[in-house]
């Protein structure tokens, strides 16, 4: 039997046991075959429903109320397990970590064309192909718990591969992945599709990794409100604003300069801009960077110092005599490269880990004369996955938990409580269950429990991993709060935007030790620093850039080009 579309919803919504709301809603939506569809929405709107609504994990796995058909290479899912369209679709879940088990990489990439009943020749063939194309050959050996979380996200997008299914479904699938991974996979799509050997449907905040997809469609409290081509959805100012979309930077450049329906591809945008014979302002520049100035001057003394500090796993070197030295007040970017050492060199700071050669300093002290109670209070850290952190009930429960433990009076638990969630924006969300909140409330939550105990020196481990565009922006507005009003905060990240719109400081980690460190508008004009760090700069950095200015954001460029 043949279906006209490969993929295909037919007025399907769906509602989960227990829940009052539906999920999704009459989706209308069929999709050919060799069809890239890039999915949009902010957070609760869906998404991650539809994504797993395609591989029949709805409703066979996860149970609820469907209403209509969801038809998928002919075949219905509300009839059809997953396991009947494991060679079918391939699906990387947004929670990715949940989808490795096997004791080594190698093994967990043969795992699913060996349930297929693939022969073993073939297997390690595709086994071989998959993690070469995810740049994981060398860790092929390594147990997948000491992989960084990028890799890990790597190795469950091999694994998929493997099995070299009909459709590809991503949700949000490069997420923890560095610049110049997040480029790869892309790329690697993009020949998929080009070679018309897959069907794939990409869910991502990202609106620049959307541009080359055939359709766009915005999901919004589960209802399918928009489908149109990139340039309809990403040219509509309106639609973006409504629903918290990520505008195209270059886009909004060109509309401030009065040029309607611009080029979708960065790469076409700056010769246009240089034929335009407009340069920036020179007194408007000497603004920007007298600002830049004064920011550094209100910095106080030394509150991280490392001296010489080397760190390893086993044989795997993952710090290597390495100094740095951070000051009360500084915003401070650390990025680099998956595996680079980043997470390892913040748990030296809070006393996680110790390092073998070398010695930290907090505020003049190594991490280890503090007590448990002391460290927390001096530096917080708050995990890139919030539910490794979260756990009560309530969600003033939550934030209270480290003043609980200190045995501190209940009115002024009350009072700390009350004045940490609502500087996090969640003082009317205070009896709600944790688990009921969106993915970035319960960020949030996990910044406000804890700021209770009132640590100066605040680091995050991809803050905004996960969260839609809106939310990143509540998210970094709340930190550059923070930071205006004395707290030191530290950024893993790779979101470039991120760290070229809030952050002062820019560090870049390679192969554990220190391949840039300075200014962010200094560090992004260093493009053989770049390269090697493998960082992709923001567009409105490289248009900045092209026009003789590193311009931050594109309200930094529309500035200093006087539009």
């Amino acid at each position: 039997m043949t279906h006209p579309h490969l993929l295909s919803f037919e007025n399907y919504g769906f509602r989960y046991r227990r829940a009052r709301e539906w999920a999704l809603v009459d989706i209308d939506f069929a999709v050919a075959e060799g069809e890239l569809i890039g999915i949009v929405g902010p957070s609760g709107a869906g998404k991650s429903t539809l994504a797993a609504s395609v591989g029949a994990f709805i409703p066979n796995l996860i149970r609820g109320e469907i209403t209509g058909r969801l038809v998928v290479d002919g075949m219905e899912t509300a009839v059809t397990s997953p396991r009947d369209l494991a060679g079918i679709v391939g699906t990387v879940f947004q929670d990715f970590e949940s989808q490795i088990f096997s004791s080594r990489v190698d093994i967990e990439t043969a795992f699913g064309p060996e349930n297929l009943g693939i022969s073993r020749t073939e297997i390690l063939s595709r086994v071989r192909k998959s993690l070469a194309s995810v740049s994981l050959t060398e860790k092929k050996g390594r147990v997948p718990s000491d992989l960084s979380g990028g890799e890990k996200q790597r190795l469950v997008i091999a694994s998929i591969l493997a099995m070299e299914p009909k459709i590809l479904v991503f949700d949000e699938p490069i997420t923890d992945l560095d610049p110049e991974g997040q480029r790869d996979v892309l790329l690697l799509l993009d020949r998929l599709l080009t070679d018309k050997r897959v069907t794939a449907v990409l869910v991502d905040h990202e609106s620049d990794h959307l541009v080359s997809a055939d359709r766009v469609g915005v999901l919004a409290e589960g209802r399918l409100v928009a489908v149109g081509t990139p340039r309809e959805i990403f040219s509509n100012g309106k639609l973006l604003t409504k629903y918290r979309l990520k505008p195209l930077a270059h886009i909004e450049i060109l509309s401030a300069l009065g040029i309607d329906n611009g080029p979708l591809l960065l790469a076409d945008t700056i010769p246009i801009l240089k034929g335009l014979d407009r340069s920036f302002d020179r007194d408007k520049i000497k603004r920007i960077t007298k600002r830049d100035n004064e920011r550094a001057e209100v910095y106080g003394p030394p509150v991280i110092e490392m001296d010489n500090i080397s760190f390893s796993y086993g044989k795997n070197r993952l710090i290597s005599n390495l100094d740095l030295t951070i000051r009360q007040r500084e915003f401070v970017a650390l990025v680099g490269p998956n595996g680079s050492g980043k997470t390892t060199l913040v748990k030296q700071i809070n006393g996680f880990l110790s390092p073998q050669t070398g010695r930290v300093l907090i505020s003049g002290r190594p991490p280890r004369s503090y007590s448990v109670r002391e460290i927390s209070e001096t530096v917080g850290f708050v995990h890139q996955n919030p539910d490794r952190m979260i756990f009560a009930e309530r969600v003033f429960d939550e934030a209270a938990f480290g003043l609980v433990v200190r045995n501190t009076n209940a009115r002024t638990i009350q009072q700390k409580v009350s004045q940490v969630l609502s500087v996090v924006g969640l003082d009317d969300k205070a009896e709600e269950d944790p688990f009921l909140l969106t993915k970035g409330e319960r960020q949030r939550l996990a910044v406000a429990a804890t700021l209770a105990v009132g640590p100066k020196v605040l680091i995050l481990d991809e803050p905004t991993t996960g969260l839609d565009y809106g939310e990143i922006i509540d998210m970094m507005n709340l930190l550059k709060s923070l930071n205006e009003h004395g707290h030191t905060v530290i950024c893993i990240t790779h979101n470039m935007d991120v760290v070229a719109g809030y952050c002062h400081r820019m560090i870049i980690l390679e192969s554990g030790s220190v391949i840039a460190d300075g200014s962010v508008r200094e560090v992004f004009s260093r493009q053989a620093a770049l390269e090697r760090g493998m960082i992709v700069a923001p567009s409105a950095v490289r248009m900045g850039i092209a026009n003789g200015f590193v311009t931050l954001t594109s309200r930094e460029f529309i500035e200093c080009i006087g539009a």
